[in-house]
Order: C-alpha cells, then sequence, then structure tokens
C-alpha cells in the first residue's frame, strides 16, 4: 500500500519544495493540482508543454515520490458552457502531458446544476444530467485513449453521479480501458445514509474492484 497527499494541502509554492515537505512527512505520492499547488500555473489550456511536464516530474521523482494523479476537476453540468468548453481542454491537456509528468491519472468528480456551489440539486438526479455527463466524460475517455492515458472519476452524494451504482454504470458505458474509478467514502454520505458507511464503501469497493 502507498499514502499519498494532496501537495497543495501544503500551501502554494514552487515543486522542488512542496516534494520536499511531502518526503519530509513520509508520503509515498501526490496529487498535484497545478493552480492550487504550483505558483504562477493556472492549468488552464495552453500553459502546458512537454518541458515544463518533466521538470515537475522531476522535481517529485528526486524526492522519490510519485504523482499519483493530476487534478483537473470541473464541472462538466455547470451553465456557463464557455467555462465548461474550457475545462475540457484543460482536462485533455493534462491527459496529453500526464506520460511526461509519469502520473497514473487525471481526476475530476461529476459536477452539479449548482455550478460553483457542487452541491445537492434535484438536477443532479435526472436523465438528462446522467447524458450530459457521459457525454462529456465519454469524449474525454476517447481522448485518452489516444493518448495512452488515464481518467479516474469520483462520485458524490450531491452530484450527478450520487452513489457508487450511477458512477459504476456511467464508467460501464463510456470505458475503453483508460477509465478507473476514485472512492472518496465521505462523498458519498449525507445525513440520510451516513450510518451505513461501512456498507457503501463496502459496496464501491465490489462494484469498481479491479479499476
Amino acid at each position: 500500500m502507498k499514502i499519498g497527499v494532496r501537495v497543495h494541502d501544503f500551501g502554494k509554492s514552487d515543486a522542488i519544495t512542496l516534494a520536499k515537505q511531502a518526503k519530509e512527512v513520509g508520503f509515498d505520492g501526490v496529487q498535484l493540482v497545478l493552480n492550487k499547488a504550483i505558483e504562477g500555473e493556472t492549468g488552464l489550456p495552453g500553459t502546458l508543454s512537454k518541458e515544463k511536464a518533466l521538470s515537475f516530474q522531476k522535481a517529485f521523482k528526486d524526492q522519490g515520490l510519485e504523482i499519483f494523479m493530476m487534478g483537473a476537476y470541473f464541472n462538466p453540468v455547470h451553465s456557463n458552457k464557455e467555462l465548461v468548453k474550457t475545462n475540457v481542454l484543460k482536462f485533455k491537456e493534462h491527459l496529453t502531458y500526464l506520460n511526461d509528468f509519469d502520473g497514473h491519472f487525471v481526476g475530476s468528480e461529476t459536477g452539479s446544476f449548482n455550478d460553483d456551489k457542487w452541491t445537492y440539486n434535484p438536477l443532479n438526479r435526472t436523465k438528462e444530467a446522467y447524458q450530459e455527463v457521459k457525454r462529456i466524460f465519454g469524449d474525454l475517455a476517447n481522448h485518452a485513449k489516444e493518448v495512452n492515458a488515464n481518467i479516474a472519476l469520483e462520485g458524490a452524494f450531491g452530484h450527478c453521479m450520487h452513489n457508487p451504482v450511477f458512477l459504476k454504470r456511467l464508467v460501464d458505458e463510456i470505458d475503453n480501458g483508460h477509465v478507473f474509478y476514485t472512492v472518496d467514502i465521505y462523498n458519498f454520505l449525507d445525513i440520510s445514509n451516513y450510518q451505513n458507511y461501512k456498507e457503501i464503501f463496502e459496496e464501491a469497493l465490489d462494484l469498481f474492484k479491479g479499476k
């Protein structure tokens, strides 16, 4: 088993400093969200390059750390469709350079019709929401295959893929060998089900096994 950290939890700095901090604590790897972790980085389309990815990869590799995940989380059902297009391009660019980062996955959650609040909205549980999330991430799965990279999708009670069953259905329908899961049990809980956290966690592990 390997244990990682969201490296931006150390604060925003340069890659070398963050890598040293993570190593000193004893972690094996990191989740790297460029705009939250690295000074001067936005992660927006057009700001990444092979050279930049390799320099960040070297900073963490020199400390014996892996980049477990590149965080490019975005809301695929946000009402600002231009923002969605920008974030799709950002996600694709992260996928394109993922192997230069020596990263394992590019990750996202599945969004909410509450836009930037990422909280429950009844529209999240409609057929229309499901189909839009499927359309967006289906396209990203195709790009992932083209560039030989992997996506990791994360569900949450207040989001469009609100339980393990729905997230499994989504992945089954778009998977081409390059779509995997992130499980954060806390995200699947709310006041109505938190006492069943063990059962929900076991369900997720059973449904997602191998991915």
